[in-house]
C-alpha cells in the first residue's frame, strides 16, 4: 500500500522595497537571472518561457522580452492557492509580475483590506467593470492592480512598471 505525500503549502507575500512592488524576494527592476532563480526555488518548479523581440513605441531598436509562466502546486498568497505566476523581463529586467490565485468576493475583500493596511500611503484608484472589481495601488513608478473575476473565482494581482505604459501599452491590458 503506497501513501501519497501531500506537499505542505509554502507562503509568499506581496512586498514593497524601495518603492518597488514585488512578491516575497523578487521586486520589479530585478535582474532576470537572479529573479528567475529565486522564483524557481520558491515554487520548486521550472518555468515555461518564451522570448521574442519587441520594439518600444517611437523607437527603431528591438528589445528582448522574456515571458515565463510558473504553475506552482502548493504555494499560498493571503491564504489562497496560487494557480499561476507569470514574469515579464524586458532586456533582462523584471517589468511585470502576474499572480492568479483562487478566490471569491470575500477573498478579494480580505486581500484588499490587507493591502490597504500594508500600504496606507499608496494612492488607490478603484475601478468597477461588469464582471470585474479592481483596485489599483501606485508606489513610485510601480502599479499593483488587484482584481476579482467573479465568473472564474480568481483573484488577479498585476504588478507593473508604469514607465512602460506609453511605449508598451499592451503590457497594461
Amino acid at each position: 500500500m503506497s501513501t501519497t505525500q501531500v506537499p505542505v503549502p509554502s507562503k509568499v507575500e506581496l512586498t514593497s522595497v524601495n518603492e518597488r512592488f514585488g512578491l516575497t524576494d523578487v521586486q520589479l527592476g530585478d535582474n532576470e537571472a537572479t529573479a528567475s532563480k529565486i522564483v524557481s526555488q520558491q515554487y520548486n518548479i521550472e518555468p515555461r518561457c518564451e522570448t521574442r523581440g519587441v520594439s518600444l513605441a517611437n523607437t527603431r531598436k528591438a528589445f528582448n522580452l522574456s515571458i515565463c509562466e510558473y504553475k506552482p502546486e502548493a504555494v499560498l498568497l493571503n491564504d489562497a492557492r496560487i494557480v499561476r505566476v507569470v514574469t515579464y523581463f524586458l532586456d533582462e529586467t523584471l517589468v511585470r509580475l502576474d499572480v492568479d490565485a483562487e478566490g471569491d468576493a470575500a477573498s478579494y475583500a480580505g486581500v484588499q483590506s490587507s493591502l490597504e493596511t500594508s500600504w496606507p500611503d499608496a494612492k488607490q484608484r478603484p475601478l468597477n467593470a461588469t464582471e470585474r472589481t479592481e483596485t489599483v495601488w501606485l508606489s513610485g513608478t510601480d502599479e499593483l492592480s488587484l482584481s476579482h473575476l467573479e465568473s472564474a473565482s480568481i483573484v488577479e494581482y498585476r504588478i507593473r512598471d508604469t514607465r512602460l505604459a506609453d511605449s508598451l501599452p499592451w503590457l497594461f491590458e
